[in-house]
């Protein structure tokens, strides 16, 4: 089962997402491009970010306790259910970035597991925060488009 997740993802990782509630769900899902592009590196998780150089946020003495105390949500790539969650994101986001824009799309199951975080059993509860846990070789950038703020009336 491992290898149809990021090489730096745990051996027996799909087991604990199963566990914790996580299956294959249609949600409608915002996500935030900080570069302003649609494509599939849109949609690492933050952990595979650091550990492959895309983030200066990386610590190597974080990555090395987490590897001991492993928390599913750090292997997620994060999203949201609503608009307004990710709105109130994206304002902090341009701050620290060129150019960012909200993707709206589905989380489609062939492109990996996702819940609702607020669903987990074994997690704290967060607004309509979304894991979606993309498989190495998924695609989910087919499924997204640049989201226009007044196109739902949110």
């Amino acid at each position: 089962m491992k290898n149809k997740y990021p090489e730096c993802f745990p051996d027996d990782f799909e087991k604990l997402i199963i566990a914790d509630g996580a299956g294959e769900n249609l949600f409608t899902y915002y996500r935030i491009s900080e570069t302003g592009m649609i494509n599939r590196d849109a949609f690492k998780g933050s952990f595979e970010k650091r550990i492959s150089g895309g983030s200066s946020v990386f610590n190597r003495d974080l990555w090395r306790a987490r590897q001991e105390e492993l928390d599913i949500g750090d292997y997620s790539t994060s999203g949201y259910e609503k608009y307004k969650d990710v709105r109130n994101l994206l304002k902090c986001i341009k701050k620290y970035h060129h150019g960012p824009i909200v993707m709206v799309g589905r989380t489609e199951p062939e492109c990996g597991l996702s819940m609702r975080t607020k669903d987990s059993r074994t997690r704290p509860k967060r607004n309509s925060h979304i894991d979606w846990w993309i498989y190495r070789d998924a695609h989910p950038e087919l499924y997204f488009k640049k989201y226009i703020e007044d196109q739902e009336g949110e």
